[in-house]
């Protein structure tokens, strides 16, 4: 299955190339000189094949992930997906949880406690009574509600701790 950006890519290619050589043409046909002409053809022509280059790596990385994630295998697969049961999970950087404490802390919230998950950079939290997901990846911490945690880390959590 091709990528619609590619072959959209490789469409422009070809176009570029067609309009080039009619463009050559009456250049040549106007001036009475191929001295014109010929690197006008040339020259669209370079730009044509790029785009269609773009076109072919934009359809091969389409085919990679083809080959890496199939098509209609979007969902976790929580009997083959299994986590270290041997790592210890309890054990929190005094970084991230200063982070996730200051962070709430300007939002005039108390936390009551910072879990780590075998997931990177992500962390329970119990925020007055709630329990929420952060994640410290980016710029600022991202929250979120217990409706709309990943799927790996909601089947990671509730056989865990069991809780929904």
């Amino acid at each position: 299955m091709g990528n619609k950006v590619g072959g959209i890519l490789r469409i422009i290619g070809f176009g570029i190339i067609i309009i080039g050589f009619i463009w050559a043409i009456i250049v040549i046909s106007e001036t009475e000189s191929f001295g014109l002409g010929l690197p006008l053809f040339f020259q669209m022509f370079v730009y044509g094949m790029v785009f269609i280059g773009f076109a072919e790596v934009i359809n091969l990385l389409q085919s990679i992930l083809n080959k890496i994630k199939p098509q209609g295998n979007d969902q976790v697969d929580s009997e083959k997906k299994s986590f270290p049961e041997n790592k210890d999970y309890t054990e929190i950087t005094g970084f991230a949880e200063a982070d996730i404490r200051d962070f709430y802390a300007e939002r005039n919230r108390n936390v009551q406690e910072v879990k780590p998950t075998p997931f990177q950079d992500f962390y329970i939290v119990n925020v007055d009574g709630i329990i929420v997901l952060v994640e410290l990846g980016g710029f600022s911490p991202e929250v979120y509600a217990s409706n709309n945690w990943p799927a790996e880390i909601k089947t990671w959590h509730e056989g865990n701790f069991n809780e929904k």
